[in-house]
């Protein structure tokens, strides 16, 4: 073959293998024309996007959890700080990579495509604080990303019967306001137990709550719409060191005072005004904790009826210190025609200190410098005289008084083995097992 024909071959070949292969375009305008995505079309962003309508479009909500902001007991609600990644398939808008030079993604409006209607049923909050990405991240084979954040306000039953020692259950569940379980199926891109590690990481404000579980349950809705659900169950612990030392030590604090105020002498109007002082204290703790817990009539917490057994214990108290400062005025009350005739031998027994001390005094005028032995005999008749005193008054105590003391001994022990079996009911009934581990 001649060298002519050999050059005009290779020029023939190349032509041909150039019109083989169309220009590449390496564009994103070029892709989303093709993706008709430059003008608005609606198609794209009302129709859902499959190629076959019994193709069901599968939708995953993964939540993360950055802070808990707050928990409402009067209004029963949960504030958190969410991130929540909302990916699903469009089987219409696809490419190949190799005709767009490589190009896997592309970042279009949210209004421009179709968008899952979801919605969460426990949701609160006002309008504007939760923010949805105004744009979607779209991948060549048609998976769908969007992401929605900010602060969410959810209702939720709580329960306070062991309030502060607490531990709350609240869901946030995810469904499709329009859609059943055979057009829109709910579920996870990561499992839940790496999202509940990935939330304890990054959880920034915790407060006095702490994250202990987040589940992820998925259930269907039976009835007329069925409704494909995924809900996020929290586990949350209440850090009660706060209110322990805010409320609960003071309360027993009170209660060991009106223990302590049982050995003040009922002669005295101090220990009745004590008394008194005590169950107003007390009055005002339960004030406060009327504005720190809901009225809730099926379940009394337990800080309650432990507010309420301080101050029916001191109530008691109170009344039986009313009760002994009567029965030791009824001696006085009462006539004394029996003690006529021992008069005069209650006088000599009065006088008898008073002549004692005269005698001493006298004696130490006379010797102006006493010897150790007269000093010891003098400071002896001093003794008798202090303890002849004390007999006297023990013996002059009326019918009434002794029996208040009786009564007031008894009482005391009544009452503190009552104070001891209270507090004891109350720590087994109150502190969950293993809430302090």
């Amino acid at each position: 073959m001649s060298p002519v024909w050999t050059v005009a071959l290779v020029a023939l070949s190349a032509f041909v293998v150039d019109s083989s292969q169309p220009n590449l375009d390496c564009s994103y305008m070029g892709l989303t024309k093709h993706l008709k995505l430059t003008s608005s079309n609606d198609d794209l962003s009302i129709i859902r996007p499959v190629v076959d309508w019994h193709h069901a479009t599968n939708v995953s909500v993964d939540m993360l959890i950055y802070g808990i902001l707050g928990v409402d007991e009067m209004s029963q609600t949960v504030t958190t700080h969410v991130w929540i990644l909302v990916g699903w398939t469009n089987e219409i808008l696809t490419w190949n990579v190799s005709e767009f030079c490589g190009i896997r993604s592309l970042t279009v409006p949210r209004t421009m495509i179709w968008n899952p209607d979801l919605y969460m049923l426990e949701d609160s909050s006002d309008s504007g604080t939760l923010v949805k990405g105004p744009m979607v991240i779209l991948d060549y084979t048609g998976e769908a990303a969007s992401f929605i954040s900010g602060k969410l306000i959810t209702v939720c039953s709580l329960n306070l019967r062991l309030y502060p020692f607490d531990i709350q259950y609240c869901n946030i569940t995810f469904m499709s306001l329009t859609m059943d379980a055979n057009e829109l199926r709910l579920g996870l891109q990561k499992e839940d137990v790496i999202k509940k590690q990935l939330s304890s990481k990054v959880l920034i404000t915790k407060g006095e709550w702490e994250l202990i579980e987040m589940d992820v349950l998925l259930t269907t809705e039976e009835g007329l719409m069925n409704k494909s659900q995924l809900a996020y169950r929290m586990t949350l612990k209440r850090k009660p060191m706060l209110h322990i030392i805010n409320f609960i030590v003071p309360l027993f604090y009170l209660l060991i005072l009106d223990l302590a105020s049982f050995f003040i002498s009922h002669s005295s109007g101090e220990k009745l005004s004590f008394k008194v002082t005590v169950l107003l204290s007390i009055s005002v703790l339960l004030l406060i904790l009327q504005d720190m817990l809901p009225s809730t009539e099926d379940q009394l917490p337990l800080i309650a009826s432990y507010c309420i057994g301080i101050f029916a214990l001191v109530g008691v108290s109170l009344l039986e210190c009313m009760l002994m400062c009567f029965l030791c005025s009824m001696d006085e009350w009462c006539p004394k025609k029996t003690q006529k005739g021992g008069n005069s031998d209650q006088d000599v027994h009065t006088d008898e200190p008073a002549v004692v001390s005269e005698q001493v005094d006298m004696k130490m005028r006379k010797q102006a410098r006493p010897s150790d032995h007269d000093l010891l005999a003098m400071i002896l008749q001093e003794v008798k005289a202090a303890e002849q005193e004390v007999v006297h008054t023990e013996k002059t105590l009326g019918f009434y008084a002794k029996v208040a003391r009786v009564i007031d001994v008894i009482f005391f022990t009544l009452y503190l083995l009552a104070v001891i079996i209270f507090f004891v009911a109350f720590y087994f009934s109150w502190v969950p097992t293993g809430f302090f581990d």
